[in-house]
């Protein structure tokens, strides 16, 4: 009997977990629902159309081994490649979520999605395995909402193909996290949608998704945490400081650029996020220059806590991929806060993070010898701490390359 892999999710999940799944993206419970029962069917869509050539079904393959038995934790980009960009356009168009919120979605179902074929197709060949996914896609495609389409889910370009406008501006990447309030809260439903450009109904309580199992499936894994639910074990939430919130409000990055990482994966980065640098510093063999620091001030905190927000989570993923293609790197993960609070406890409280931070490195396939730790507190401040942008710039996660 032919596996089916829709069938095969949607026994594993667990449901009645949507709130939580809305609380870890800062979005409301009906734009989260709306925006995972888009989700899964445009990756699984994605994922049968990268197999189409012999070195995507063998990548392919690759990774849901991978996911599955070695337990990694692989980025958004090494599972979707190039279309990763026009997916969460998509969801953002037919749920209304924030881009930072769809990317938060992808980052956790993409390797839910890959482990689970891992799981079901052990000892299968690539080219198995492609005609496998590419016989579902007809399936796939009739779970897409009505305003995406049954065409292809992204074009060659990456971009959305037959979807609507945005119905808000797409925020940065590493906008903080809002969580909405019952005043800003949105509720779209995704069948409304029809090829004349209807506006969203008003608030319904009639259930948006067209998959009951995708929700619980995603749900389950917000609930665990994405490292626990791959190792079994994930950073420690300890409330430990009084340092104020840690959600850097930063300028819109310029548009993401494709960075070739070495052997033959790539990432989709912006040319000025400290990732994009850290990529191309890794990768030019005439830089020399050593140790070499990279300020990840896009790596914010829960308040006090170890626990990293949600639009975090892509950052940590692409670091985790930049090493991954660099295995002769070492590097030492520094940490600092503000000064508001006690001293001490800030400075434990960043010691902690950058333990934190290693974990979720580890449990993404980096091994941690090569990986150092340090807290510093508010010891090392790179701006005065008088105003809240000056604190803010102080609270920060800094990478040190301390070989190439």
């Amino acid at each position: 009997m032919a596996l089916d892999f829709v069938k095969l999710i949607s026994d594993e999940i667990s449901p009645n977990m949507l709130q939580q799944t809305a609380s870890q993206i800062g979005e409301s419970p009906e734009r989260t629902k709306a925006a995972v029962s888009s989700a899964v069917p445009l990756v699984l869509v994605a994922v049968s159309e990268k197999v189409e050539t012999v070195q995507g079904a063998s990548n392919v393959r690759d990774l849901t081994q991978s996911v599955s038995t070695k337990k990694i934790t692989p980025s958004v980009d090494e599972c979707l490649g190039s279309k990763s960009w026009g997916i969460r356009d998509s969801l953002v168009n037919v749920s209304g979520i924030k881009a930072s919120s769809a990317m938060s979605l992808l980052g956790t179902i993409c390797p839910f999605i890959y482990g689970v074929i891992g799981k079901h197709t052990a000892g299968m060949s690539a080219n198995d395995l492609a005609g496998l996914l590419k016989s579902q896609r007809g399936d796939f495609k009739k779970n897409l909402p009505r305003a995406v389409g049954t065409a292809s889910a992204i074009d060659s370009k990456g971009e959305s193909a037959g979807v609507l406008p945005a119905r808000r501006p797409i925020d940065s990447e590493t906008e903080a996290q809002v969580v909405p309030t019952e005043t800003t809260q949105r509720t779209t439903t995704i069948r409304t949608f029809e090829g004349n450009h209807k506006p969203p109904e008003p608030r319904s309580t009639k259930d948006p998704s067209s998959g009951r199992g995708w929700l619980a499936a995603i749900a389950l894994l917000a609930l665990l945490g994405i490292a626990a639910y791959f190792s079994g074990r994930g950073a420690r939430n300890v409330a430990v400081g009084t340092e104020r919130d840690v959600s850097n409000v930063r300028p819109p990055e310029a548009p993401a650029e494709h960075v070739d990482l070495p052997g033959g994966t790539s990432l989709s980065l912006s040319p000025n996020s400290p990732a994009y640098g850290m990529a191309k510093y890794l990768g030019d063999t005439a830089d020399h220059t050593s140790p070499k620091s990279f300020r990840f001030d896009n790596l914010n905190f829960d308040s006090g806590t170890t626990q990293l927000t949600p639009s975090s989570f892509q950052t940590v993923n692409d670091i985790a991929a930049i090493l991954r293609a660099n295995p002769n790197a070492k590097v030492r993960l520094e940490s600092h806060t503000d000064a508001v609070g006690d001293p001490e406890t800030n400075r434990r409280l960043s010691d902690l993070r950058s333990t934190a931070v290693k974990t979720m490195l580890v449990n993404r396939g980096v091994d941690g010898a090569r990986m150092e730790t340090a807290g510093f507190g508010s010891d090392r401040p790179i701006a005065s701490n008088d105003d809240e942008a000056d604190r803010a710039k102080n609270r920060r996660v800094e990478v040190v390359v301390t070989q190439k």
